[in-house]
């Protein structure tokens, strides 16, 4: 599989593939983190159709984008789930989460906030990324508190 960067107009991704060779290319104005991500939801888009004997693709797409018109969105949603999986899973996630995620006073929202900017940091994620998992992490853990945590972050 080759990998590389290109003037993709307004799409993020595009995934290419003939006779069992593939590319994948990337918006050549996309950040590092949003190349992790945007590789990781062409992957998906790969690892797909292989699966159904589909070789021969062609496909752009939008990464963590809206698409309530889009007849395609659920095939789109489904990539963006893998590739944030992929790239943070909770299980791994969970290790580095000091806080709870019911902050309740503008200290506590403003050290999740940077705790949130460190941790998309640390999985080389966008910060939107890092957003949607923390909050997924949060509604399956409703009861987790980080070792220690009383009632104020530990700064």
């Amino acid at each position: 599989m080759f990998t590389g960067d290109a003037d993709l107009g307004d799409y993020h991704g595009a995934l290419v593939t003939e006779g069992g060779r593939g590319a994948m290319y990337v918006s050549d104005r996309a950040s590092r983190e949003h190349k992790n991500i945007i590789l990781a939801h062409l992957t998906w888009h790969w690892v797909k159709h292989a699966l159904k004997g589909q070789i021969d693709i062609t496909r752009q797409c939008l990464v963590y984008v809206q698409r309530p018109d889009d007849p395609d969105a659920p095939h789109e949603r489904d990539a963006d789930v893998f590739a944030a999986e992929l790239l943070v899973p909770l299980e791994v996630l969970e290790r580095f989460i000091d806080f709870a995620p019911d902050a309740q006073t503008d200290e506590e929202r403003a050290f999740i906030s940077k705790r949130t900017v460190a941790l998309a940091r640390r999985f080389a994620v966008p910060i939107e990324v890092m957003k949607a998992r923390l909050t997924l992490f949060s509604a399956r853990r409703r009861s987790f508190r980080p070792k220690g945590w009383k009632t104020k972050p530990p700064i």
